[in-house]
């Protein structure tokens, strides 16, 4: 069983190369990110042990990845920001860290141009966001400026286009491919 999978996709090193059969589970994956490998099995007509080796590689070599999406509305998020920053420090890495312990902060990229960091935070009430702007990071050492952009509506998150017809006892989860 373990010959059969390695015939049917090839492998180096340090890359994987997807085949065939890996692109029609992932779409698969990619309209349905909790497909089973036994529903998956009866649509590709191949064995459900040979599919789970399959998944289990890919997402071992981060072909695809899992993420959860969660609705703002079961959130009950009140304020969601996204925030340009601008390091004035010889060493970043500090100033950084400190802002990616925030457990408020979901997202975080270095970036070029205007700010040298580019966070996205979300907050259940806009207080929290305020003081999170006008005193958590004014207070690190190290940060030139602060840029707020409240965000009203969300229009798109990865693959999810937004309204979502979703109550919140249906959440699902998608995949989100690299």
């Amino acid at each position: 069983a373990v010959g059969e999978f390695y015939r049917d996709t090839i492998f180096s090193h340090s890359h994987y190369e997807l085949d065939e059969i890996d692109r029609r589970i992932l779409g698969i994956l990619g309209e349905d990110g909790l497909a089973r490998p036994a529903s998956l099995s009866s649509r590709l007509g191949m064995g459900e042990n040979r599919i789970r080796r399959r998944m289990k590689a890919m997402l071992q070599n981060e072909v695809y990845k899992l993420n959860v999406i969660p609705v703002a509305d079961a959130l009950q998020c009140e304020a969601e920001a996204t925030i340009g920053i601008t390091i004035k420090h010889q060493f970043p890495h500090k100033i950084i860290d400190s802002i990616l312990k925030h457990p408020n902060v979901f997202l975080a990229s270095v970036s070029l141009g205007r700010f040298n960091l580019v966070i996205a935070t979300h907050f259940h009430k806009i207080d929290l966001l305020n003081q999170f702007v006008t005193e958590f990071l004014p207070s690190i050492p190290g940060i030139g400026s602060i840029e707020t952009y409240l965000q009203g509506k969300r229009l798109k998150y990865y693959n999810v286009t937004w309204p979502i017809s979703m109550s919140v006892d249906t959440i699902k989860l998608k995949n989100v491919y690299s």
